[in-house]
């Protein structure tokens, strides 16, 4: 006679894990060595094991160039945009 038993239920594997994530917001200087702190600053960050980084558009550098210089001096560090006016680009310059 054979008996069919549940699969098994273990605490372990019903439990979701869950992971804060942290995020910094960078500063937009106006000025290049002020920006080489912040790359600077955005490296140490990385380095630490922060999730993210968050940039917003001043009338000082072009957001998205910012996003990209900070791409080519970190490893895994995520990289996003908090605000980036739409009235002073094409669409497709935005789409790009």
């Amino acid at each position: 006679m054979t008996r069919e038993t549940e699969p098994s239920t273990s605490t372990a594997s019903t439990k979701k894990a869950y992971r804060n994530c942290v995020g910094l917001v960078a500063d937009a200087p106006n000025f290049p060595t002020a920006w080489n702190q912040v790359v600077e600053k955005v490296k140490v960050a990385d380095e630490l094991g922060f999730d993210s980084i968050w940039l917003g558009e001043t009338w000082g550098y072009e957001l998205f160039t910012s996003m990209a210089d900070l791409v080519r001096v970190t490893k895994r560090i995520k990289i996003g945009a908090g605000i980036a006016n739409i009235y002073s680009r094409t669409p497709a310059l935005l789409a790009s």
